[in-house]
């Protein structure tokens, strides 16, 4: 596989890792969205890049409709199969250029470690047509706390040893501050931490499509270093994994008067 492959089809062979080991989003995102845009309890969310679900239902357990925009088929039937439970959710083929969705649909747009893979000025624009007049924009990306323990110390330097550089991952703030131009926009750090066995560990890792996969170069030697880190800090089979979510959110529209964000 190409590190920097078509992003519409690069997680298909890992869209169960995904969907059952990637970590949540907590409720703290919506408690932020909601103080800082002043975001309806009745606001239609539309969550573009949505994958397996993940931040589709954070907003659903949240009583909001969600249209989860995702081109993937196999990461599109991983989140169907997830939250088809939920009154609220829609689930659309499209893609963060062209949602298929209509115009002036879109209370709140919602990219969750998604918007990396876009062509900005195609999806701004978008965006803008799917935005309702004064409304905003969600990105975040669901880190971790790399110098949070021994523990994550570790397990950040394993990563960035054995992933593959990507060129969407590079300037990812960059690209962000200029998506939202000089409309402005306000940053959150959220800080949220888990309990998580080591095979929940190994499907994590395994989820991002930079590491290699069972087979591939370097799998066997991440692997042996990873249950290593493991076997050196878990208590009771488990180890505390420290997350870090940053939330920026910042309007598209020409004519907002909010002014009271800023970058």
């Amino acid at each position: 596989m190409s590190v920097d492959q078509d992003p519409t089809v690069r997680f298909s062979n890992r869209a169960s890792y995904y969907a059952n080991c990637r970590p949540g989003y907590p409720d703290s995102v919506v408690e932020a969205v909601r103080a800082d845009p002043g975001l309806p309890r009745d606001a239609v969310i539309v969550d573009i890049g949505s994958g397996t679900g993940l931040s589709a239902e954070l907003f659903l357990r949240n009583g909001y409709h969600v249209f989860a925009v995702e081109p993937n088929p196999l990461m599109r039937h991983a989140e169907e199969e997830r939250l088809r439970r939920y009154p609220g959710f829609h689930s659309v083929n499209g893609r963060a250029e062209a949602t298929t969705l209509p115009p002036s649909c879109a209370d709140l747009i919602v990219c969750a470690s998604a918007f990396h893979w876009f062509d900005p000025d195609r999806a701004r624009a978008e965006f803008r047509r799917l935005l309702r007049p004064q409304f905003a924009v969600a990105i975040m990306r669901n880190g971790r706390d790399a110098e949070g323990s021994a523990f994550m110390r570790s397990y950040t330097d394993i990563f960035r040893r054995y992933s593959a550089r990507v060129r969407a991952h590079h300037n990812r703030e960059e690209r962000i501050r200029n998506f939202f131009g000089g409309h402005g926009y306000r940053t959150f750090v959220l800080n949220y931490r888990e309990q998580i066995d080591f095979e929940r560990l190994r499907g994590r890792i395994l989820s991002y499509s930079s590491i290699p996969l069972p087979g591939e170069s370097g799998y066997g030697a991440m692997m042996e270093e990873l249950r290593a880190a493991f076997d050196r800090e878990a208590e009771d089979g488990e180890v505390w994994y420290l997350g870090e979510i940053t939330l920026h959110i910042g309007y598209l529209e020409d004519d907002v008067s909010n002014t009271a964000i800023t970058g």
